[in-house]
């Protein structure tokens, strides 16, 4: 069996470093990709086997792109994506602003589809393979 990449968005995050470990267990090679900086201990952790892409903004489709490019590079390819990266922020429609429903759709929506279709043609690559 070839060992699997898989790639998790929001990966340094507390959700995202507990699915990280669990992919690992699996016998994955795992990429996380976060938008703040790469942690030191994190970064003393990159291998062949584990590879942390920080300060990447997954709103910007350059970004996120190049993110995919290098992992797959890095990494051989990516067979999967786990699209953690998020955030919550409570306010009713009736006392909340636009702008807080607009960060919203970015951090949770628009992350996930930029890093799916940035993905993609490392996925359907791997799989015709």
């Amino acid at each position: 069996m070839r060992e699997q990449v898989v790639v998790i968005t929001g990966g340094m995050g507390n959700l995202g470093r507990a699915v990280a470990r669990a992919f690992e267990v699996a016998g994955f090679r795992v990429a996380v990709i976060d938008h703040g900086a790469v942690p030191e201990a994190e970064a003393a952790k990159a291998s062949d086997r584990y590879l942390p892409v920080g300060q990447i903004d997954l709103t910007q489709w350059a970004q996120a792109e190049q993110a995919m490019k290098t992992i797959a590079g890095k990494l051989g390819r990516i067979d999967v994506l786990v699209n953690i990266a998020g955030a919550f922020r409570w306010q009713t429609l009736a006392d909340g602003d636009i702008s807080g429903w607009d960060q919203m759709y970015d951090i949770n929506l628009k992350t996930a589809v930029t890093a799916s279709k940035a993905a993609l043609p490392s996925i359907l690559k791997s799989d015709a393979g």
